[in-house]
């Protein structure tokens, strides 16, 4: 994964990005608040005087002292920590013990100076404890290393505001923290997430062109937009537009006027692209008739709101002729023609001579005959269909439609010598994405259906 695909996971999952982080500092900054109580540190300065080996008398202090005395340091700070100082320390004040508290003992490289700190919950204990084990730390250190004297420089004083706990570099480290799982469950998600997430991801994983995109529409989501509603919605108007010229670029040696529109599964958004592409077509002047292929589930005539008497099973069997049952939809130049519910042995019927030649008939009545067939991953009526048609679109759900799937269903298209246009990607981000799909010049598309028919060895544009 890239830097920029990182970047571009992180736009789309911004909300995980802040809230996660978030939760986190503002956790633990309660937490530290209620839960840690405030410390308080004294401190006493000592001076520390060395022996001098050479020197008759302790007066002469040379260099060797003064190095002497900076070296005591480190004997100092665990000597201030031994047993024998705070207990001695404990028992002077009348304590148990010191474990409650933190004892250092710190001193700069250039001085003799030594301090001496004691951090507590309490101001006026830490101040006493101080003063109590400074001067056992002066008699012991006198009486048991090669020191000269340790003197008080300044005694410990009560401290008048809290030295801890650091609880704004908790809050800054609990917010990275944050951060950096945020990013972590992002890029695992994102790895172990085997749908189809953009454009770049279908042509890379399905092996062609993304012919056409629909964006994430909040009506569509919740299917609140009906057909004339659909017909205001400007997003899908253009994202019909861009398809319709796409199809016409794909197919520079190949006249499309029968399309065949399916998809890996229901809800992928399948007939609210045929639809959308009929009304494309026919507010071009083109006449388009919509055709109800899914003979198990009838969705077209629910979407447009019609309801028509009778359908395509009628004209098979000669019942009725197709003047009867094909119905306009409100739209100038769009038209239905309706299915029957329940009818069995569909397969049979798609794959029977009247079906092919109803086919025909019909793209010879309509500029534009576009059928609306059921999910490839469930029945097999589009491979069938598909090859009566001109041209076949894969309609694929964006976060929802697996590679795998959608590689087995254009397999069997392509086992059926269905001419494979491309896929239409529904339910995707909006235009301001970097990821939003690019609008394909004519030679770019020529390229792109050029290569596709060269690897399935149909046609060489």
């Amino acid at each position: 994964m890239t830097l920029l695909e990182l970047l571009h996971l992180m736009r789309k999952r911004i909300k995980l990005i802040v809230l996660l982080p978030l939760i986190f500092a503002i956790a633990t900054a309660a937490f530290t608040y209620l839960a840690l109580p405030n410390e308080y540190t004294a401190t006493i300065s000592m001076y520390v005087l060395s022996k001098n080996a050479d020197s008759t008398t302790g007066d002469n202090v040379t260099y060797s002292d003064l190095t002497a005395s900076q070296m005591l340091a480190n004997d100092f700070a665990k000597l201030a920590q031994s047993e024998r100082i705070t207990n001695a320390t404990a028992d002077d004040l009348g304590m148990k013990s010191l474990d409650n508290y933190k004892i250092s003992v710190t001193s700069s490289t250039t001085t003799r100076i030594i301090d001496l700190s004691v951090t507590g919950n309490s101001p006026q204990a830490v101040m006493t404890i101080a003063n109590k084990m400074g001067e056992e730390l002066s008699d012991t250190a006198v009486s048991i290393m090669n020191v000269q004297s340790v003197n008080i420089l300044d005694s410990a004083q009560v401290p008048d505001h809290a030295s801890g706990p650091p609880r704004l570099m908790y809050t800054l480290v609990a917010l990275l923290a944050g951060l950096f799982l945020a990013i972590a469950i992002i890029v695992i998600a994102d790895a172990v997430d085997t749908t189809v997430k953009s454009p770049e991801d279908a042509e890379n994983s399905l092996g062609m062109p993304v012919t056409g995109r629909v964006p994430f529409i909040r009506e569509l989501k919740k299917g609140t937009a009906g057909a004339a509603a659909m017909r205001t919605l400007p997003e899908l108007q253009n994202a019909a537009k861009t398809l319709m010229a796409n199809i016409r670029f794909s197919s520079l040696d190949t006249d499309i006027h029968t399309i065949c529109v399916t998809s890996t599964l229901p809800n992928e958004g399948k007939t609210t692209v045929t639809i959308a592409l009929g009304e494309a077509y026919a507010s071009a002047g083109n006449s388009v008739l919509l055709v109800e292929g899914d003979m198990r589930r009838r969705s077209l005539a629910n979407a447009l709101k019609l309801a028509p008497s009778a359908g395509l099973y009628s004209v098979l069997t000669q019942e009725k002729t197709l003047q009867e049952v094909i119905c306009p939809t409100g739209m100038r130049n769009l038209y239905l023609l309706d299915t029957e519910p329940n009818i069995p042995n569909p397969v049979d019927i798609l794959s029977s001579h009247h079906y092919e030649n109803l086919v025909k008939t019909l793209s010879g009545l309509f500029d534009y005959v576009i059928f609306d067939t059921p999910p490839l991953g469930t029945f097999i009526d589009a491979a069938v269909l598909g090859a009566l048609t001109d041209g076949a679109l894969l309609v694929v759900k964006r976060g929802a439609t697996k590679r795998a799937m959608a590689q087995e269903v254009i397999k069997q298209l392509n086992q059926a010598d269905v001419n494979t246009m491309g896929v239409v990607l529904t339910f995707c981000e909006s235009d301001n994405s970097d990821y939003y799909y690019k609008y394909y010049t004519k030679e770019e598309m020529a390229v792109k259906s050029g290569q596709h028919a060269r690897k399935n060895g149909r046609r060489d544009i």
